[in-house]
């Protein structure tokens, strides 16, 4: 479960990314991983897909560059228009306890959606090598991660930018973000339930 999960939050960091010039070929095949796993009920429908990468360009820089819809959790948590918030170094304490920092070639914010999503992929992914290792002690401590992250963070402001993107009436990344929103707060459930389980099997008190 956690490998899966780390693969769909990997998929949606990839989509909610600024696409190259390949991008809509990205774009599918992220999609296509997304229906393979447990993300799937959320992505069921055919989402509009049919720009070539030069023309989702436009688009991502039109709604995300333009004003429209900025993709960082500071703008919607920190006060309008506001960047590099307490929000955003609260994520990047988070990246630095977890030993990462971003790419140099990255060039955008720390808290912008698909890192924030790719985040989590990390946290998913450690996880699942807890497991595989026989860890359940570190598997549980990656967990907590996982629940904080998406509870604090995460569903705190995804819903916000996607109602904005839904109002600037942009396709597909308006029906993507509905998706991500909604399975986000899925997972932060489901995540949730599964620490309370674990807890009561191995006699901790779930956090």
């Amino acid at each position: 479960m956690a490998k899966g999960r780390g693969q769909a939050y990997s998929a949606l960091a990839l989509i909610l990314s600024k696409p190259q010039a390949n991008g809509a070929g990205d774009l599918r095949r992220a999609l296509q991983e997304l229906g393979k796993g447990p993300a799937a009920p959320f992505f069921y429908q055919e989402f509009p897909i049919h720009w070539q990468g030069k023309e989702l360009k436009v688009e991502y820089q039109r709604l995300f560059g333009g004003g429209y819809a900025p993709p960082y959790e500071s703008v919607y948590r920190d006060g309008e228009g506001q960047v590099m918030g307490q929000s955003t170094l609260q994520v990047v304490k988070e990246y630095e306890a977890e030993g990462l920092i971003l790419a140099p070639e990255f060039r955008d914010l720390p808290d912008h959606i698909a890192v924030e999503l790719q985040f989590m992929s990390h946290l998913c992914a450690q996880e699942a090598d807890a497991w595989q290792r026989g860890d359940a002690s570190a598997a549980l401590g990656y967990l907590r991660k996982e629940k904080a992250f998406l509870g604090q963070h995460l569903t705190k402001w995804l819903p916000l930018f996607g109602q904005r993107v839904r109002i600037a009436n942009a396709e597909p990344y308006a029906s993507l973000l509905t998706a991500t929103a909604s399975y986000v707060a899925f997972d932060r459930d489901q995540v949730g339930a599964l620490l309370n389980a674990l807890g009561k099997i191995s006699g901790e008190e779930p956090t």
